[in-house]
């Protein structure tokens, strides 16, 4: 199943490169799901989609760093934390 969420990503990596002038993400019709990208470049569009998502890969990568250093953080120092986490919230700083 497609998910325009991801080709998201990768349009807003794509858009920071200097060589692509517009690149663009539309659901073609919600009831069949399918996506379609467009990209106009003064390169080869292939070449510009795969660094954009080995950026997008990178930078996914390092949250999910971040993002488990500071879990381990709060439950490695629960008390400290402990006004800040109950049974139905949480709430962590990056």
């Amino acid at each position: 199943e497609t998910d325009i969420g991801i080709l998201y990503i990768v349009q807003h990596e794509l858009l920071k490169a200097s060589n692509v002038d517009f690149a663009g993400v539309i659901v073609k019709h919600p009831l069949t799901n399918e996506c379609w990208m467009r990209i106009n470049s003064s390169t080869k569009p292939l070449t510009e989609v795969k660094k954009s998502a080995e950026s997008a890969i990178k930078m996914a990568n390092e949250f999910k760093e971040l993002f488990n250093s500071k879990f381990n953080e709060i439950f490695s120092n629960s008390l400290k934390y402990s006004s800040l986490c109950s049974s139905h919230n949480l709430l962590i700083f990056l």
